[in-house]
């Protein structure tokens, strides 16, 4: 443990309160001390030379729901400290600021799916996911001083750990229990707040495994857990510029949205100061789950990473991921890592496909906006790369040339790679259900390919993507 850091954390809770309460700013700092621990305290707002403290990670939450159904949430870490207290401390103030929406987003998504006593298939479930959550854990611990991606999902793991202790309402008193083994606790807790991670792998997990009576299951509101894909995405050039949007659509049990902006300068890996170039991430998400789901995501990079869901029909490949739990990541520690770590394209989906999990299978968008520029005909090659996962493989490409020739890149739930769309089972949904299942004459194929030359701004775009 590091001299500089002996000393006393410190939860500084501010509220910024307006009329309607919608404010709400908390610090995590350090105070020096001589002793060889850290010592967690709670100081009100009115400490005496607030200013002069070195804060470790800072969250400003506003609540925006009633004026235009968002909520915004900022979290910010200093390099000064170690990532993993970093990671920690941002996770834990992001929950403890929307500790009320975070509480409410359970009881609306996840709250009865596997209430006590547990049912054989929750029991499934559960030992499906603690062993996952087992292997990440392990491996990362290991892996993680010398390799980048391990490093990154190392941290996810201390960032989700300060989230559950959050939300269970623990303060860390002294720090000499945050070993690495401390993490190690998840493992017995998939079930609670852990599942709010995983609303775009768990519906494939539960087929995977033929969990019947979670699958065909519906919540409180009578809302299926497993849930159909839902969102489109398109990228249009035009003669001076270029638009990138992501839609999704879900039940209002849903709809408790937080735009968040993290700007956490970790470094590549745990042995070395080198910083990651995905620093700030600006994205759509929910509250207390550390990645998007929707997914959309505009990084310090200059990469926007956009998703849509292809999915799997292919039943026989759900023994990959049943055979996975032991040596698979999910699908969104990968993206956040691949986020955080790739300066391009190539490095993106070098970072995505490790430990590809065959859950929350996606056609990815990654766009490299270092190689844009505005008004030329022949596009620099790298500037859109498209990745689509299934079970056991992610195939990749450079499609700028796509782009090129359309001037338009649509996503809308099924594969453009033919091996993708063959492998998922599109072939006997489209001879049993007709075009919805046909790549080219879709109802969203025929729509972006009829109004996309109408895009001429922001406003253009924006009614195309709410048709």
């Amino acid at each position: 443990m590091r001299g500089l850091l002996h000393g006393i954390f410190i939860l500084i809770v501010i509220n910024l309160v307006n009329s309607e309460d919608s404010r709400r700013l908390l610090i995590s700092s350090v105070k020096k001390y001589g002793v060889d621990h850290f010592q967690f305290v709670e100081v009100g707002a009115g400490t005496d030379n607030l200013g002069d403290l070195p804060f470790i990670s800072m969250a400003l939450f506003d609540n925006y729901l009633t004026e235009n159904g968002w909520n915004v949430l900022s979290v910010v870490t200093s390099d000064k400290f170690p990532d993993i207290y970093q990671a920690y401390w941002a996770g834990f103030l992001e929950t403890n600021a929307t500790y009320e929406l975070t509480v409410a987003s359970w009881k609306n998504t996840v709250e009865g799916l596997c209430a006590e006593p547990l049912s054989a298939d929750c029991q499934k479930l559960q030992s499906y996911l603690s062993a996952n959550l087992k292997y990440v854990i392990s491996a990362a611990i290991i892996l993680g001083r010398s390799d980048p991606f391990w490093h990154q999902i190392y941290l996810q793991m201390w960032q989700l750990k300060g989230i559950s202790d959050a939300y269970k309402q623990i303060f860390v008193e002294n720090s000499t229990i945050m070993t690495p083994h401390y993490i190690y606790s998840l493992t017995e807790e998939v079930l609670g707040i852990y599942l709010l991670q995983l609303s775009g792998d768990l519906s494939e997990i539960l087929q995977a495994l033929s969990l019947n009576t979670l699958v065909n299951g519906v919540n409180r509101f009578g809302v299926r857990w497993v849930a159909s894909p839902t969102c489109s995405a398109l990228v249009k050039l035009t003669h001076d510029n270029v638009y990138l949007s992501h839609v999704t659509w879900a039940p209002y049990t849903s709809m408790l949205r937080v735009l968040k902006h993290y700007n956490f300068p970790w470094n590549m890996r745990g042995q070395d100061k080198q910083q990651i170039p995905g620093y700030a991430i600006t994205f759509s998400s929910y509250p207390s789950t550390i990645s998007s789901i929707d997914d959309f995501y505009v990084i310090s990079s200059k990469l926007v990473t956009i998703e849509t869901t292809i999915g799997n029909s292919n039943n026989n490949l759900w023994a990959i991921v049943r055979d996975g739990a032991g040596s698979s990541v999910l699908e969104p520690f990968r993206v956040m890592a691949a986020n955080r770590l790739a300066n391009n394209g190539n490095e993106w989906v070098s970072y995505f496909r490790q430990r590809n999990s065959g859950t929350y299978n996606n056609q990815w968008m990654v766009f490299d906006a270092n190689l844009y520029s505005p008004g030329v005909k022949t596009l620099n090659k790298g500037l859109l790369t498209v990745a689509e996962q299934l079970p056991g493989i992610v195939k990749a490409e450079d499609v700028t040339h796509v782009l090129e020739q359309q001037t338009y890149w649509p996503s809308y739930n099924l594969a453009y790679f033919p091996l993708i769309y063959n492998l998922s089972g599109m072939p006997e949904k489209l001879a049993k259900y007709g075009d919805w299942y046909d790549y080219q004459k879709t109802a969203r194929a025929n729509i972006f390919r009829r109004d996309h030359a109408k895009v001429e701004n922001m406003a253009t775009m924006h009614r195309l993507m709410r048709l």
